[in-house]
């Protein structure tokens, strides 16, 4: 994320507070500076309070590891420039339908402009589903739910904040709300002793379906194609796991994010269910009127060593099914921003980009948006991509609602941060669903003419193969 982006375009209230003298530690003194200015608040109905003090530089996944709350929350950016660790909740906004985005994306931004700030500026974080259904292990989620932390840490270019945001719609609500932070920050831990974690294994795994089942799908969409109904359509498989205990959530996407450096990490909470992924995907981000977005498609994996890598790599960029599949998303992302920018950059060539077990075909790609141009709209726009879906949309995800056995969520959907200033967004790939010691894994592929049953099935499990071997480490 760029300082265009993290940078609020209004005027701060008041000078950031720095840290003053009280109790010895540096953390502490910021706890006890925002614990005084907490106290010294007045009931401020209907209106988003943001206020945060600088920090020594502290692990955010180390800090949410130290201080369990049900309600945690993360965010990191692929280049690392900008990461968010939260608290409980201030404020969500939230809808049962994907339909209600713009409604969502609306009340955000009404109460970033409304925001009384001290600091640099409250951040939204949260995600939207792959559509509107949220059944069995997803039904304590939203089709769309974005919040305000009540206690966070954040880092901006290598400057780290400790703060909190306040909303309340009645008196009640103001006092139960500010009791609740009191405790927060009273509790807090910073920096302490990493602790061991105990090795954990996977004693249950139960599939979704079967290779038998698989193959049949395939068939019935390589059908589709033939027929003429679809281009392409991407099938994907949950992997239903129980563990011997429940997982060190933080510890393991931290464990993943070393793994895949040049990804977006997230962790979001509904009620005790965390839904968590390291995702080499970004769906957008924006910045005032600049978008950038990327078209990924086409997986083959890493090599056994490094002349079967760039064999591997090779390919990818050569082999013709691949390269079709790759510029349908192309296409795609073009034509669906075209009624929204001035211009648009889609001449860059596609890379290879590798991760710790496959690797990619990834292409940037850039625009400047018309004035007045929502964020809503570029989600809608762009969501679900053919990288997720398939092409042409409606039919590819008719099809998939007729032969996926079970919900997707919010697996291939979109996780995020809005500010006053941008939105950036991440594809939900690379991701699960955990709750107590069940983990629910997800993975798919893009099934296109010429595709093969048994090779997709074994790209279905490579895209697991990082997460399950973490999870037994």
């Amino acid at each position: 994320m760029s300082e265009q982006y993290l940078e609020s375009g209004r005027p701060q209230l008041r000078p950031k507070p720095a840290l003053t003298n009280g109790p010895k530690n540096a953390f502490q003194r910021a706890v006890h500076q925002l614990t005084s200015r907490l106290a010294q608040l007045t009931p401020s109905l209907n209106q988003l309070i943001h206020i945060s003090i600088d920090i020594p530089a502290i692990d955010l996944l180390g800090w949410l590891a130290d201080n369990p709350h049900p309600e945690q929350s993360y965010w990191q950016n692929r280049d690392s420039q900008f990461a968010l660790a939260g608290l409980d909740r201030a404020l969500v906004i939230e809808a049962t339908e994907f339909s209600q985005v713009d409604r969502v994306m609306a009340d955000i931004k009404t109460a970033l402009e409304q925001a009384s700030s001290i600091g640099t500026g409250a951040v939204f974080l949260g995600g939207i589903g792959f559509d509107s259904g949220m059944t069995g292990p997803w039904q304590a989620f939203k089709a769309v739910s974005f919040q305000a932390p009540l206690c966070f840490v954040q880092q901006r270019h290598g400057q780290f904040e400790l703060g909190f945001n306040l909303y309340s719609a009645t008196r009640s609500s103001w006092h139960q709300q500010t009791k609740r932070l009191t405790q927060l920050l009273a509790g807090l831990c910073f920096d302490t002793p990493p602790k061991p974690v105990a090795k954990n294994a996977i004693v249950h795994r139960q599939d979704s379906l079967s290779l038998a089942a698989w193959r049949d799908r395939v068939a019935q969409t390589l059908s589709a194609i033939a027929n003429g109904q679809i281009q392409k359509a991407v099938l994907a498989r949950r992997v239903d796991l129980r563990l011997a205990h429940a997982a060190n959530l933080p510890d393991l996407l931290s464990r993943w994010r070393d793994l895949n450096p040049a990804s977006f990490s997230f962790l979001l909470s509904q009620s005790g269910t965390r839904f968590l992924g390291c995702s080499p995907e970004r769906l957008f981000v924006r910045r005032h009127q600049r978008l950038d977005t990327e078209a990924i498609a086409g997986t083959l994996p890493r090599g056994r060593n490094r002349a079967d890598d760039l064999f591997y790599g090779r390919q990818l960029l050569t082999d013709p099914k691949l390269r079709r599949e790759h510029r349908l998303v192309s296409d795609f992302i073009g034509q669906q921003l075209a009624p929204f920018c001035t211009e648009i950059d889609t001449e860059h060539k596609a890379h290879v980009l590798k991760l710790s077990a496959i690797q990619h075909l990834c292409q940037p790609i850039q625009a400047n948006l018309q004035p007045g141009v929502a964020n809503h709209q570029l989600v809608q726009a762009l969501h679900p991509t053919p990288a997720v879906c398939g092409y042409p949309r409606q039919a590819a995800k008719d099809l998939i609602d007729r032969l996926e056995p079970v919900e997707r969520g919010w697996y291939s959907g979109a996780v995020g941060v809005v500010s006053d200033a941008g939105a950036e967004f991440a594809v939900a790939i690379r991701s699960a669903l955990c709750r107590d010691n069940r983990l629910f894994c997800y993975s798919g592929v893009g099934i296109v003419d010429g595709s093969v049953a048994e090779q997709e099935w074994y790209e279905l499990e490579s895209k697991l193969q990082t997460l399950l071997e973490l999870i037994e480490q």
